[in-house]
């Protein structure tokens, strides 16, 4: 087993996470597991890595956690991709700054860029960089809010972080393109009902629009961009 390199087993559903024994694989340039179900804390997973890895993709799974300061452990490490995993939140480590990183995508996460000139400096050299959320929740439609109840109303101070995702629909009953920061809701009537959903109080421009079904198979119901100024208002059956 030590003698393996290239370990490739992305896209095949597995579930349960990354084994400790992966650490006696010591020859393991690459690993790739991506678009997968695989769970599990990142640091952890991280801890058992060979070091002489330089390619380490676990992209689109249910990775939770941090990155840890122990990720300069792994002084080979040019690609980083771990974008998609909504349970990753927290501070990035200036300790990656180590890292001769050339690609690093952590967008779908809620992962922070640190406060450091450093970090700042390094990333600027990252030729593939792709930050992630910091915090701000629901930005993408597969980590939609779940709204409980009617009535609801959710207040989001700030917005900044919020991203687009190339799965985002167009809004063409509205002539808009997709969104360019958008927060997704998820709401299940229990009977049949009709609703207004409004965003005034915000002092940003914004618009508004429905969908029913799912992921990937949506119906436009309605949507509204500037209903009174800046602000949008629906009415929803």
């Amino acid at each position: 087993p030590s003698g393996i390199r290239y370990l490739y087993m992305d896209g095949n559903g597995f579930t349960g996470t990354i084994p400790a024994t992966i650490s006696n694989l010591t020859g393991l340039y690459e690993l790739w597991v991506q678009n997968n179900n695989l769970t599990g804390d990142i640091g952890t997973i991280i801890s058992f890595l060979p070091t002489g890895i330089s390619i380490l993709y676990m992209g689109g799974n249910g990775f939770t956690g941090n990155i840890p300061a122990t990720i300069s452990n792994l002084p080979n490490l040019w690609l980083l991709g771990i974008e998609y995993n909504f349970g990753l939140t927290g501070t990035l480590p200036t300790e990656i700054t180590s890292l001769p990183l050339y690609v690093f995508y952590f967008y779908g996460t809620y992962l922070c860029e640190p406060d450091s000139p450093a970090y700042d400096t390094w990333k600027a050299g990252v030729t593939y960089y792709y930050p992630g959320l910091c915090g701000v929740e629901h930005s993408f439609i597969n980590d939609a809010r779940i709204i409980p109840q009617h009535p609801y109303s959710d207040t989001i101070l700030d917005t900044s972080g919020a991203m687009n995702d190339f799965t985002d629909p167009y809004i063409g009953a509205c002539n808009l393109d997709a969104g360019y920061a958008t927060l997704w809701y998820e709401y299940t009537p229990t009977e049949n009902i009709a609703f207004f959903i409004d965003t005034y109080g915000s002092n940003y421009d914004t618009f508004l629009a429905v969908w029913s079904g799912s992921p990937g198979s949506l119906t436009p119901v309605a949507c509204n961009d500037d209903a009174s100024g800046q602000l949008s208002r629906v009415y929803a059956q």
